[in-house]
């Protein structure tokens, strides 16, 4: 038996084993394959901050490294067959590999502790330690030379009895994840953010397993900053749903960054004028701006000065990144209102098998009720190139071509028609977008959750109603409108303002006597079926007032999380006062006429009576208005 071989592939087995007793030790999502779970376990490290959770692993770990000690016999049984030089310049890498991965996973043991103020891992360091553990991998099945084509290689022995023990680890690491939750409920409570942040990741782990089982690596996603978020979302919703009065000025705005603005707004009326004021302000707040006026004369028409900061993000986000949020804004806006169970990645950088040293980012990944949907959002005119590579990479996942969106800002119909036919993908502007992802939505939801109506349904919807129910959660992108009333009524809200009481007193009296969860939709059937006979409500009337509680993220799950999601288990509601229930939903009318109608309407106190006469309830009051405006 050579010494030096075998001392080589003693520190190959110690390295593995050493890094496995790491894997163990870091609760996460696991993958399939090895490099998969150690990988997925290192994303996981980040999160986990409790001392009583690793001491709780490592009581279980005892056992599993056992099993895994039975595994070296073989691997130094194999020694004997390494002869030649080949095969020790292969160990030799397999050694250098497996110390830098030792270190990695010494670096992963020490940052789960507090006390040793070390930071946490970030995404790019957990990226290269996965390609790495997956170049180890490679290396592993092709290093052996007494592999045959009837019987399997000892290395493949040994991965597959890995997969075993990951089985096992599995339930371990189930069982102390639940032992940890109820032993950190308080501070969950307190903690949302960094709960939220778990949940999110939690998602996109499922995504990042799709990927996995087709062999194509995840190397970074974008990673929500809640703070930064906020301000760029609804910066971005507000430049989009008012696009059509704010186009001319987007253009102008993205053509001089660094560089001192003046927007004419003589050819606007005085309610288009406001809408360029208010989003002036936002930018302002946004710190995009170092001076934004509106300057009004008697004798001229009014004058915008801005001077916008020389900064790449700010050119980044008007050139085309505010498109990307507000149409993943949009899109996650109609899944909830449909009730679709849905994960995501937004901005995954991935990396196909058999193009190891390029990556490629996407823009929107989503699964929608386990289907992938793919989206590439584009507001420049120089959109030929990218389409080419966007059907290329629909075919590359083997993506159905109706479930590959590929939305141009303002593209002309005939010229989306042509593309979509050239290249069988869908193509769409922002306004036909949300009509396509519907009609996505509605198959899938038929399909996996087929919602069966009776006659008295069926009777009860006729054309107004089912057209209505389509647009639930979804606002029109107009400027069409004559009045209050007429937005009101072309957007499906305030449809019910006498009986909205007597639907909060159903509500509530149903979520006291419900001992188990129950869904929005199986609340919304409920309370239709008792106001149907006494106040003549029908469903869409009953959901479009749940909406608003909806949307104000009132309905919680078992984690205490809000649950927008029509189809998932709500547990409870935030409060059972329908003084608290009227004031959220006056909020969500207020907010959406501030968005898409006027952003100075509650300014003028006959438009304060107009609002009060047709909710039948109260005006928000100021200080609420004024933060509804800012967000």
């Amino acid at each position: 038996m050579d010494s030096k071989a075998q001392s080589i592939l003693k520190v190959l087995v110690s390295s593995l084993l050493f890094g496995t007793a790491g894997f163990w030790l870091v609760p996460s999502q696991l993958k399939g394959a090895v490099a998969g779970s150690i990988a997925g376990a290192a994303v996981a490290t980040g999160y986990v901050s409790q001392d009583r959770r690793l001491k709780h692993l490592a009581a279980k770990q005892k056992d599993l490294l056992e099993s895994i000690q039975s595994l070296q016999a073989p691997l130094y049984g194999q020694v004997s067959a390494i002869q030649d030089k080949e095969t020790l310049r292969r160990l030799h890498e397999l050694e250098t590999f497996s110390k830098e991965y030792s270190t990695k996973v010494s670096e992963l043991e020490d940052s789960v502790h507090p006390q040793s103020g070390r930071a946490k891992l970030t995404q790019n360091e957990i990226n290269r330690i996965r390609k790495k553990l997956k170049e180890l991998e490679d290396r592993l099945k092709t290093g052996d030379p007494s592999q045959t084509d009837s019987e399997p290689s000892v290395f493949e022995q040994f991965e597959a009895r890995l997969k075993k023990l990951e089985a096992r680890s599995k339930v371990i690491l189930s069982d102390a994840k639940k032992e940890n939750h109820e032993a950190n409920k308080p501070q969950e409570a307190v903690d949302e953010l960094e709960s939220e942040d778990i949940s999110i990741g939690e998602a996109s782990q499922q995504v990042i397993e799709w990927f996995i089982k087709r062999n194509i690596e995840v190397e970074s996603y974008y990673e929500p900053d809640p703070t930064v978020d906020e301000m760029l979302d609804g910066l971005s919703i507000y430049l989009g749903d008012n696009y059509t009065v704010l186009n001319k000025f987007h253009k102008r705005l993205r053509n001089t960054v660094g560089r001192r603005l003046n927007f004419n707004l003589g050819n606007y009326d005085s309610r288009e004028r406001r809408i360029h004021n208010q989003f002036l302000k936002k930018l302002k707040t946004s710190s995009y701006l170092s001076r934004g006026r509106l300057i009004k004369k008697t004798d001229a028409p009014d004058l915008i000065i801005a001077d916008l900061h020389n900064r790449a993000d700010i050119q980044g986000f008007l050139d085309g990144g505010w498109f990307e949020r507000f149409v993943y804004y949009k899109i996650i806006e109609l899944f909830d209102s449909k009730g679709v169970d849905y994960q995501y990645l937004r901005n995954p950088k991935i990396t196909y098998p058999d193009e190891q040293s390029t990556s490629t980012e996407l823009d929107l990944f989503f699964l929608m009720n386990g289907k992938p949907l793919l989206i590439e959002c584009k507001s420049g005119a120089n959109y030929d190139e990218g389409i080419g590579k966007f059907s290329n990479h629909r075919k590359r996942l083997a993506i159905d071509a109706s479930y590959a969106v590929f939305v141009v800002l303002d593209i002309d119909d005939s010229e989306a028609y042509i593309r979509a036919r050239k290249w069988d993908i869908i193509v769409a502007n922002q306004i036909q977008l949300l009509e396509k992802i519907k009609q996505i939505a509605a198959v899938e939801t038929a399909d996996v959750n087929p919602e069966k109506f009776s006659r008295e349904d069926q009777d009860e919807l006729n054309y107004d109603d089912i057209d209505s129910d389509e647009k639930q959660g979804t606002l029109l992108l107009t400027n069409d409108y004559s009045s209050l009333e007429d937005f009101f009524k072309k957007n499906n809200l305030n449809r019910a303002p006498e009986h909205r009481s007597k639907v909060f007193d159903e509500l509530v009296e149903l979520m006291n006597e419900n001992t188990k969860e129950t869904t929005f939709n199986e609340l919304s059937k409920t309370i239709r079926d008792q106001l149907k006979e006494t106040h003549g409500l029908g469903r869409n009337k009953v959901v479009e007032i749940l909406n608003c509680l909806r949307y104000s993220n009132l309905f919680r799950n078992s984690k205490n999380k809000p649950e927008r999601n029509t189809s998932q288990p709500i547990a409870s509601i935030e409060s059972k006062h329908n003084s608290m229930l009227e004031r959220k939903c006056m909020e969500f009318y207020a907010e959406k006429i501030l968005q898409l109608y006027d952003p100075d309407f509650f300014d003028e106190v006959d438009n304060v009576q107009e609002f009060e006469r047709l909710t039948h309830g109260k005006v928000p009051p100021l200080y609420r208005i004024q933060h509804l405006k800012d967000r």
